[in-house]
């Protein structure tokens, strides 16, 4: 029976490669390790070592971890369609929905990149699509907006912490203990501090 495996949805095949496996005697708990590939679909993760545990949903992944989601809800179809993080860790935890990467996290997408030291993901309802971002500590991001002419404009930003939420592509940094600092490049470049 297809149920869901915590970082992959329930009803499709989740699929994984590694040098070895092992599992519990109910089959509850399967720990995978050395050069760790799963996907199901469009949904990728990578690690050294990867732990699934069905009751609770949860899934553990720790060592050169990569993942590629699904922004929304509908199939992909492009690049421009995943947001992409790698870091040292990853937990999810199904009861609440949140993937936690943790150590060198890094975000690719289309829009741009962002670097924290911990990441929250908050996945929808069925872990379909993201419902949004939450970056802590140390955050740093470079995105392309567009301006009022219609031209992509990079944009550089450090925070204490940042949201993004990608259904609206938008991105909010926060200053609690220094202040937040948003850099335009480009011709009309200059800084914007809040």
């Amino acid at each position: 029976e297809a149920r869901s495996a915590g970082f992959f949805t329930g009803g499709d095949a989740v699929h994984f490669v590694a040098r070895s496996m092992n599992s519990s005697a109910t089959g509850d708990v399967v720990k995978f390790s050395g050069s760790v590939r799963g996907w199901q679909g469009e949904r990728h993760l990578s690690a050294d070592e990867v732990e699934l545990h069905q009751a609770g949903e949860e899934l553990a992944a720790d060592g050169d971890v990569a993942t590629r989601i699904p922004r929304l809800e509908s199939r992909a179809a492009t690049e421009a369609d995943y947001v992409q993080v790698s870091s040292d860790r990853l937990r999810y935890r199904g009861a609440d929905g949140i993937a936690e990467y943790s150590g060198s996290v890094r975000v690719r997408q289309a829009e741009g990149w962002l670097e924290c030291d911990r990441l929250e993901i908050r996945l929808d309802a069925g872990n379909r699509g993201i419902e949004d971002l939450r970056a802590f500590k140390d955050v740093r991001i470079e995105f392309r907006s567009i301006a009022r002419d219609g031209m992509p404009q990079p944009v550089q930003g450090s925070a204490d912490r940042a949201e993004y939420v990608p259904k609206t592509s938008t991105v909010r940094l926060f200053g609690d203990a220094r202040q937040a600092t948003v850099t335009r490049l480009g011709e009309r470049g200059g800084d914007r501090k809040s």
